[in-house]
C-alpha cells in the first residue's frame, strides 16, 4: 500500500481538529451534529468558483453567433419535481499538508527532490523539482482544495538540430539562395497510449494516490499525438468540481497532471428554494441582477452595428506648397441600432447539482444547486439554498 493512501483521511482529520480548536466564538456551531453533518452557516461570498466546471450557464451545443448575441428569455415549462438533495460540502481555508505527504505525492508522480516551502506571496505551499523545465516538477497550492500541479520535462535538448520551418526564402534576382535545412514534416510520435490505456494508467495513479475509484467519474481521450483522462470526484451521486487529470505523450510518458489533496466535509441539511423562488433567482442570474455573478443575457435590447465610415483628408490647392506631413484625422463612424429578437428558451427538466462559491476567508463551499435544462439543449444552474445562507451574493 502506498504511503500516500492515508493523506485524504489525514487532511480531513487536520481540518476537523482546526475547527475544534478555533478561538472563533461561533466555532462550536460548526461541529457535526448527531447526523454527522456540519450544520450550515451563512456564507459571505467573495467569488463564484464554478458549478461542475462552468459558471452557471451553458449555451446550446449548436448555438450560432447571432444566438449568442441575442438576449435569452427563459420560460418555465414542466420541469417535474425539484431535487431534494440538501447536503453541501466545505473545503476550509487554512488546511495544510505535511512535507512527508508532498514527498509521497512526488514519488508517485516520479518527481525527484525534496519539498521546498514556497514564499507566502506566491499562493503556493510547496515546490518539488526544478522550475526551468529540465526535469519533472510538482507544485502544491495553498488554496482550500490544496490543488497540485505536475509538469513533465519540457526543455529542448541543447544538441537538438536547428532547422528552418520553410523551404522558401526571398532573394534578389540572379542571386543563388543559401543552402537551408528545412524542418521535416512532423510525424506522430511512437507509443502514445490509446484512450483505454490512458484511463487504465490514470486509475493506477489514482489508486496510488489513495483516491477511492468507486467515487469518481472518468472520461479519457486520445489521438495520435496525446492521450488524457479527466476525473471528477462524485459526492453523494453528484459530479463535483473537484477533479484530477493526467496527460500522456510519446512512449506513455506522463507529461502533465493536476489534482486536489483536501477532502470535502459534508454540510447540511440546507433549506431549499421552492420552484417559483428558484426560477426568479435564475432570471436574476441571467440578467446580472443577482449578486453581480449572473451572465447579462437580457440587458441588451439592440446591438450597435457600424453603419457608415468616412475619413476626411485635407487636400492642398495646386498653388499651395505640399506639407511634409499630414496630421492624422480620426475616421467618423456612425452607428445604428438593429433590434435583436430574444431567444425564448423553455426549461423542460431539472436535476440536482453542486454550485461552488468561495467565502471571504478563502473557504470553498459546494452548495446544493438546481440544474435546469432548456429545450435549446443548454443548462442553467443556480444555488438551491435559501437567501440567509448567501450573504453578499443575492
Amino acid at each position: 500500500m502506498s504511503a500516500y493512501r492515508s493523506v485524504p483521511v489525514l487532511l480531513a482529520a487536520l481540518v476537523a481538529l482546526s475547527a475544534c480548536g478555533s478561538d472563533d466564538p461561533g466555532a462550536a456551531d460548526t461541529l457535526p451534529d448527531a447526523s454527522g453533518l456540519r450544520p450550515p452557516t451563512p456564507i459571505e461570498a467573495a467569488e463564484v468558483v464554478a458549478p461542475t466546471g462552468e459558471v452557471g450557464w451553458s449555451a446550446a451545443p449548436m448555438a450560432d453567433a447571432m444566438t449568442m448575441l441575442a438576449p435569452v428569455e427563459l420560460v418555465l415549462g414542466d420541469v417535474g419535481e425539484l431535487p431534494t438533495a440538501t447536503t453541501g460540502y466545505v473545503l476550509p481555508a487554512g488546511a495544510t499538508v505535511s512535507p512527508d505527504s508532498v514527498a509521497a505525492l512526488a514519488a508517485v508522480l516520479g518527481v525527484a527532490g525534496e519539498p521546498v516551502a514556497a514564499a507566502p506571496d506566491t499562493g503556493l505551499a510547496w515546490q518539488v523539482g526544478p522550475t526551468d523545465g529540465t526535469a519533472p516538477s510538482l507544485t502544491v497550492s495553498g488554496s482550500a482544495p490544496l490543488s497540485w500541479f505536475y509538469q513533465g520535462e519540457w526543455t529542448q535538448p541543447a544538441d537538438a538540430p536547428a532547422c528552418i520551418p520553410t523551404t522558401t526564402i526571398p532573394v534578389a534576382p540572379g542571386v543563388t539562395p543559401p543552402p537551408i535545412d528545412p524542418c521535416p514534416a512532423p510525424e506522430p510520435p511512437a507509443g502514445v497510449p490509446t484512450a483505454a490505456e490512458a484511463e487504465e494508467r490514470s486509475r493506477q495513479l489514482l489508486a496510488e494516490l489513495g483516491v477511492d475509484l468507486d467515487g469518481v467519474q472518468m472520461e479519457a481521450n486520445a489521438d495520435e499525438w496525446f492521450a488524457s483522462a479527466q476525473i471528477s470526484q462524485v459526492l453523494d451521486g453528484l459530479r463535483s468540481p473537484l477533479s484530477w487529470s493526467f496527460g500522456f505523450g510519446p512512449d506513455g510518458v506522463l507529461q502533465s497532471a493536476n489534482g486536489v489533496l483536501a477532502s470535502p466535509e459534508p454540510v447540511g441539511p440546507y433549506p431549499l428554494l421552492d420552484l417559483d423562488a428558484a426560477f426568479t433567482r435564475l432570471q436574476e442570474v441571467q440578467t446580472g441582477t443577482w449578486g453581480g455573478f449572473g451572465r447579462d443575457m437580457l440587458a441588451t435590447e439592440a446591438v450597435p452595428v457600424p453603419h457608415a465610415t468616412s475619413v476626411t483628408v485635407p487636400v492642398p490647392a495646386l498653388d499651395t506648397r505640399v506639407p511634409s506631413s499630414i496630421e492624422p484625422v480620426e475616421p467618423t463612424v456612425t452607428y445604428t441600432s438593429e433590434s435583436v429578437e430574444p431567444v425564448v428558451v423553455t426549461l423542460v427538466d431539472v436535476e440536482a447539482d453542486l454550485w461552488s462559491v468561495m467565502d471571504a476567508d478563502g473557504t470553498v463551499w459546494l452548495l446544493p444547486g438546481y440544474r435546469f435544462t432548456g429545450d435549446d439543449g443548454g443548462w442553467y444552474t443556480v444555488p438551491a439554498v435559501t437567501d440567509e445562507y448567501l450573504i453578499g451574493v443575492g
